[in-house]
């Protein structure tokens, strides 16, 4: 569980840095860019040994080949393990996608020919390349979840209880690992863009109001907005870990950690309830009563729903694994 621990920490870190970098030095106007960045660096790569000789040229047009047919070998794989799923088949429809996906990073004024005339522009490359590369990994979201379909498909004569949860600690791990990213990637790009904004006026087109206002304090409230709502999700990060010491103990069925860790898990989706509905008042309070001094303020509601319902999850699931426990041991001292 440290490694876990230290491993997040890492994470948050590391994705806290990319943020400054995609921001800062190359200069994305919106975070979700960070979806094209691979297929961008992968297309002008590419492009670039293609154009540079013809030994260059065979180089790219492996690659590329290469790229296109990963998801089809690991189909084959699949196949010859005799693993393969109906949900498998999609392996075979991604790698046609990426293959036509590629291609059009490598040549992107052909992305522009598939807009209508009046979009037809330079200036659109960026959306055109997001909608690519968001059909991407919608396609690989899409596999993943076929693939965990067959998640309760457990053979005869497993450890039902201990298949569970170690099924269950791996998709909190990786849940946990995506709301990291969410916190030091995401949520840090906005600061960032709140942060640029404070010395710029607003455009009239945006539901947005420009005020003769202080820039530090636009700056400090930009920091502070971001404290406020980093901290619902890093508790529940910190309830999820709870969790998953909670399937761990429950998996190697030991009674003593399994009661401490509903104890923790308890505790911990309390105070993730309680912060969160705090955060949340002062964030929308502070940007009614600061309206007059901030020189960039967007109204919008900030509610945060995830970290309410991850930790109303636990707080009832720690209850009932704690009145389980109870009568259990009940039962033992009548028997």
């Amino acid at each position: 569980m440290k490694k876990l621990k230290k491993l997040l920490l890492f994470e948050g870190i590391l994705s806290f840095i990319l943020a400054i970098l995609f921001f800062y030095v190359l200069e994305l106007d919106h975070s979700i860019y960070l979806l094209v960045v691979p297929f961008h660096l992968i297309g002008k790569g590419l492009r670039w040994l293609s154009l540079s000789s013809n030994t260059g040229n065979m180089i790219a047009i492996t690659l590329y080949s290469i790229l296109s047919l990963i998801p089809v070998i690991f189909f084959l794989w699949k196949r010859r393990r005799s693993d393969l799923k109906p949900g498998d088949y999609l392996l075979l429809l991604i790698s046609i996608y990426t293959f036509f996906m590629l291609y059009q990073f490598i040549n992107p004024h052909q992305m522009i020919r598939h807009l209508p005339p009046l979009l037809a522009k330079e200036n659109a490359l960026p959306m055109i390349k997001l909608a690519y590369a968001i059909v991407f990994f919608t396609l690989w979201f899409s596999y993943l979840l076929l693939r965990s379909l067959g998640i309760l498909n457990i053979m005869n004569g497993k450890d039902k209880t201990s298949y569970l949860c170690n099924s269950l600690q791996k998709l909190l791990i990786t849940v946990s690992i995506g709301y990291t990213f969410l916190l030091g990637y995401f949520t840090s790009f906005q600061m960032f863009q709140e942060i640029s904004q404070s010395n710029k006026e607003s455009d009239p087109l945006l539901p947005s109001m420009a005020y003769s206002g202080s820039r530090s304090i636009t700056i400090l409230f930009a920091i502070i907005k971001f404290v406020l709502i980093g901290l619902p999700i890093l508790y529940t990060v910190l309830t999820m870990v709870t969790g998953i010491e909670l399937l761990e103990a429950m998996s190697t069925h030991q009674m003593d950690q399994e009661m401490f860790a509903v104890m923790k898990v308890g505790k911990y989706s309390k105070k993730t309830v309680f912060i969160t509905v705090i955060s949340n008042i002062i964030v929308n309070g502070m940007q009614l009563l600061l309206m007059r001094q901030l020189n960039h303020t967007n109204f919008r509601l900030e509610l945060s729903v995830i970290p309410l319902i991850v930790a109303f999850a636990a707080m009832i699931l720690s209850e009932y694994f704690k009145e389980t426990k109870e009568l259990y041991e009940d039962n033992q001292m009548i028997i």
